[in-house]
């Protein structure tokens, strides 16, 4: 179903998680989403936006917009015309860094989702994904020898996920792991391998068991490795 090279990890980077940089780095985030996290769910739409955007966008760039100007999904639930300016994300939410995590603004993101991202890699979920509560996405892993970790490095891998994905409630995205547009993974799935656009997935570890319309699956259920 994959070519060889499809189905192959990205390329894992090596990084020091406890240097200054990135500890400061962590601990901003960290206070950001405490932050965002306590906002009364009714809050005003710019309250809300700018909450988000203090835990993805740390440089500012995004935040200079009048009040007026921020929209948040449920406005523009009521007018599809309307793009919102950040997605809908139920609290509590979790990050370590926030610096390379790029989420569409018409995503929306359930309760208690964590993303493990780092300062060397990116995490992207694309335009009208949803993601159900209790979901981990995970762009860090560490060495797996003895030898290796006794030198406290961490290590950064990119996950993307596509558009129009559905993530079912409790899943696990493993490090370095593509999710094509259209698919869906099912509640409780571990994902440790990339899952083909338009397919149906799940299991630990997800398991393709059928297509959903565009793409032929060949094998009745095909792990995803």
């Amino acid at each position: 179903m994959f070519s060889q090279a499809s189905k192959s990890r990205r390329a894992e980077i090596e990084f020091e998680a406890g240097n200054d940089a990135h500890r400061a780095a962590r601990h901003r985030c960290a206070s950001a989403c405490h932050d965002f996290n306590k906002l009364d769910e009714d809050s005003i739409p710019s309250l809300r936006v700018r909450a988000w955007l203090s835990i993805v966008d740390p440089s500012g760039l995004m935040r200079n917009m009048t009040p007026d100007a921020a929209v948040t999904s449920e406005i523009a639930f009521q007018d599809p015309s309307i793009k919102p300016s950040a997605p809908l994300v139920k609290p509590p939410i979790y990050i370590d860094y926030g610096l390379r995590v790029y989420i569409a603004a018409t995503a929306f993101i359930n309760r208690n989702c964590t993303i493990l991202d780092t300062p060397v890699a990116d995490v992207r979920i694309g335009e009208h994904c949803n993601i159900g509560p209790n979901v981990g996405i995970y762009g860090v892993g560490h060495p797996l020898t003895v030898e290796q970790n006794l030198k406290r490095k961490s290590l950064g891998s990119s996950v993307a996920i596509g558009d129009c994905v559905w993530i079912g409630g409790g899943c696990i995205i493993m490090p370095g792991v593509t999710v094509g547009n259209h698919a869906v993974i099912g509640a409780g799935s571990v994902v440790t391998h990339d899952v083909p656009a338009y397919t149906f997935a799940y299991g630990n570890p997800a398991a393709v068991v059928r297509s959903l319309g565009k793409f032929e699956v060949t094998d009745e259920a095909e792990a995803v490795m």
